[in-house]
């Protein structure tokens, strides 16, 4: 089973077909392949440090690089486990993974187990610059740490009160906002906010599709992407929301906002693009032969240039 963001990719499959009359774009940038892994690697999560990149996999897999190019990998002592995502601050970096993983260091160089109060799927890390840790994943799993990562705590959400639902919901991203509060994604189209590190949430969304990952702009906008092509965007704080017209009912996993203001998203089958001229519009980016036929699942900024990482332990980095 393919721990992809939900119990299982084969779940996702059965979502995946084209809708309506197909338009494409090009991807005004240009895209290249800086590491390759093999037919059963996955890389899930990279983050981007003060110095280095730091990118994490399957069964324990952790790749760093300084310049972007040269890739040097090691394999984590995770029992098989697999690493679903990173988060690097300022001295230290957190990865969190499957059955409740997590792993720490200072230096990025030596990396150790941190006791966790949840033996759940951890999906998604990240850290602010005030040593504030925040981690999510299966059945509403939400946990935060005030000091680098080193001590965790759960937080208890009512999710009736905040979703309407009697269910616990799969949180698949969470990030810090350019104001410091936490955004989180998940089942149900769930879309909250929480300005005290998790203890009480804001719902601002919510709706039919998974939502699988959220992005903020440098000028506040929010984007957010999941299931049955559903990319929706915020210009007002989170306080409403437009569905951008899209020419897939696919899986969405991850998006990202390029120097020209492109919106990229990406997904199972369909890698999607819009630009200043078509704000409404997405359409299906036309691949660069350096994209492959793989998915990407998330996505970071390092200098001047995106990365992206996905199937086959594919990084590819995206420059305008």
């Amino acid at each position: 089973m393919l721990p992809l963001k939900h119990a299982a990719l084969a779940c996702f499959c059965a979502l995946l077909s084209l809708s309506g009359p197909v338009s494409a774009k090009n991807f005004t940038g240009t895209a290249e392949l800086v590491h390759q892994g093999t037919a059963h690697d996955i890389v899930y999560g990279i983050s981007a440090g003060p110095r280095e990149l730091i990118a994490v996999g399957t069964a324990g897999t952790l790749l760093r690089s300084s310049d972007g190019g040269s890739w040097k990998a090691e394999r984590l002592e995770t029992n098989g486990r697999a690493l679903f995502s990173v988060a690097s601050g300022e001295g230290y970096a957190v990865t969190v993974g499957q059955e409740g993983l997590i792993m720490r260091s200072d230096n990025t160089l030596e990396w150790e187990p941190v006791s966790a109060p949840t033996d759940q799927r951890l999906f998604s890390v990240a850290v602010d610059g005030q040593g504030n840790c925040a981690a999510v994943g299966g059945f509403g799993t939400i946990i935060v740490s005030r000091d680098k990562g080193v001590n965790w705590t759960s937080r208890a959400v009512d999710w009736q009160s905040l979703i309407d639902q009697p269910y616990e919901p799969h949180i698949y991203k969470v990030i810090f906002d350019e104001k410091g509060r936490l955004l989180m994604v998940g089942e149900f189209g769930m879309i909250a906010r929480s300005d005290d590190l998790g203890e009480s949430w804001e719902l601002l969304r919510k709706g039919d599709a998974s939502i699988f990952d959220i992005t903020q702009t440098e000028d506040g906008t929010l984007y957010a992407v999941g299931q049955n092509g559903e990319v929706v965007r915020s210009t007002d704080d989170g306080s409403n929301w437009v569905q951008l017209a899209t020419t897939t009912n696919g899986v969405l996993l991850n998006a990202l906002v390029s120097q020209k203001s492109e919106l990229i998203v990406f997904g199972l089958r369909e890698n999607l693009v819009n630009t200043s001229n078509t704000q409404d519009q997405l359409s299906i980016l036309q691949a660069h032969s350096e994209l492959g036929n793989a998915w990407y699942t998330d996505n970071t900024a390092f200098g001047d240039s995106h990365y992206i990482v996905g199937q086959f332990g594919r990084i590819v980095k995206l420059s305008n």
